[in-house]
């Protein structure tokens, strides 16, 4: 007799079930272990609901009643992202300057993306006051010259360590900060914070097809084997169909391309409202988005101005031309 078609599937379904080779969980067991994730995650975000950050172990000159200080945490990776050209690098170089003027902190700095010379200058132009587009092709205004010698003469003499490397894998950079790391300890110091620039070429540096995953668990090793913050720029890409290029990205959004909230414990996106083409009363205004902070999930943001042209984060228009570029409320 013919099979019924029920019974046709019903024989298909089994040898499909002994044909499976996946994992040795099987199917709905796998997706219990992900609801049982999932629910960890729900009761984590409930548990810091309300909770206000604390304090940053390397903070940073910008702070607002809402969300406390900016800054980072050590044993941590930190993600700066941003749409090309709004200001991840320039970000750093911010957060660099404003840590030589404190003098408590020994920073390394990667360069997977950029030759150190022209960060270099792009550092000295922030530190000095001047337009990095002049300074770059030799220009310097006769009253900045002696902002720009004293700029210079204060990075040569900061606990700033700049590779001369621009081809980095993430084992490449783990061994060069352990190196480094040792280095200082002999002198009863420490490295607190490494700076990279940018993620998505020291992962290509690895492995172009491969998951993040292996490049984050790399740099969270660093974090922890070194007690040090882990700081990398992230691009999101110009792709208009990707999810990524919503004005204000959401952590799900960060999930599709491989960043989870396992692997960073902070995430800010830097959103200039004029590449939306979105007025603003304030010129120069940018937000500062914390899309993800491990210890406090409902984080809100920063406002602030940031001048493409000097490459400045400042407050507000007297401070634009200050003694350096990073300047707090």
């Amino acid at each position: 007799m013919k099979a019924s078609g029920k019974t046709k599937r019903t024989a298909d379904s089994n040898r499909a079930g002994a044909a499976w080779k996946g994992p040795a969980s099987p199917p709905d067991s796998r997706l219990e272990q992900a609801g049982s994730v999932y629910q960890s995650y729900i009761k984590h975000v409930r548990a810091c609901h309300g909770r206000r950050a604390a304090p940053p172990d390397i903070p940073l000159d910008l702070e607002s009643s809402h969300s406390g200080r900016l800054g980072f945490r050590r044993n941590e990776v930190s993600l700066v992202a941003s749409r090309p050209g709004a200001g991840k690098t320039a970000f750093l170089i911010s957060a660099i300057d404003c840590l030589i003027t404190s003098g408590k902190f020994n920073m390394a700095v990667f360069l997977p993306d950029m030759p150190p010379a022209k960060f270099c200058a792009m550092l000295t132009a922030v530190r000095a006051g001047v337009e990095y587009d002049e300074y770059a092709k030799g220009y310097i205004p006769k009253a900045k010259r002696g902002a720009v010698k004293k700029a210079g003469e204060e990075i040569s003499g900061a606990n700033l360590w700049i590779s001369t490397k621009t081809s980095f894998a993430p084992q490449a950079v783990y061994d060069s900060a352990l190196a480094l790391a040792s280095k200082l300890k002999k002198e009863n110091k420490k490295l607190d914070i490494a700076f990279i620039d940018s993620f998505n070429y020291l992962a290509e540096c690895g492995d172009p097809t491969g998951p993040k995953g292996w490049a984050f668990d790399t740099l969270t090793a660093l974090a922890k084997a070194t007690d040090s913050a882990v700081v990398c720029s992230y691009d999101l890409g110009k792709d208009k169909e990707d999810a990524s290029f919503k004005t204000h990205p959401k952590l799900r959004d960060f999930r599709v391309r491989g960043v989870s909230e396992d692997a960073v414990g902070l995430i800010i996106n830097i959103v200039r409202p004029e590449f939306y083409g979105i007025e603003t009363s304030q010129k120069n205004e940018v937000h500062l988005d914390i899309v993800w902070d491990r210890h406090a999930p409902d984080r809100d943001g920063f406002t602030a101005r940031f001048n493409p042209h000097s490459l400045r984060f400042y407050t507000d228009d007297s401070r634009d031309t200050g003694d350096h570029g990073w300047v707090g409320l």
